[in-house]
């Protein structure tokens, strides 16, 4: 019985749009981006010096993984790691992370993918790439 009143409902939508299914999309912006993180640091104040496509950007922080509160599986973190985020789609980055537990430089090429925020066929597509720093190297 609800097989059947689910149907009627759904031919009576489907008789009001002509048939069609129509492609509904969200009105979210996107932008092109590389995004830059470095955790499992140790605590300090670290500067992040960052090249791409002939542009300097240089920005300090201070990464704390200090706890704040833990529960019955719940542990919550105040802080959090450096990170920095550069706009555009630059082919070559060179990094420079530097603080009072030692220098990590490296030169990086990331590997952009493409996404839709607002649906799968649905506009904009923006491209985005996630590297990660780790101290071991």
């Amino acid at each position: 019985m609800r097989f059947v009143f689910a149907s009627l409902i759904l031919s009576g939508v489907l008789a009001c749009n002509g048939g069609d299914r129509e492609l509904i999309c969200t009105q979210i912006g996107c932008g092109d981006a590389v995004s830059i993180s470095f955790p499992d640091w140790p605590d300090g104040a670290y500067t992040m010096e960052v090249t791409a496509d002939g542009r300097a950007v240089r920005q300090s922080c201070t990464s704390s993984q200090r706890k704040t509160f833990e529960g019955e599986g719940v542990v919550g973190v105040s802080g959090g790691p450096c990170g920095i985020s550069i706009p555009g789609t630059p082919e070559v980055i060179r990094v420079r992370f530097s603080g009072a537990h030692g220098t990590v430089t490296r030169t990086i090429r990331p590997g952009y993918e493409d996404y839709r925020p607002n649906g799968p066929r649905c506009e904009p597509v923006c491209r985005g790439a996630a590297v990660v720093f780790r101290p071991e190297g």
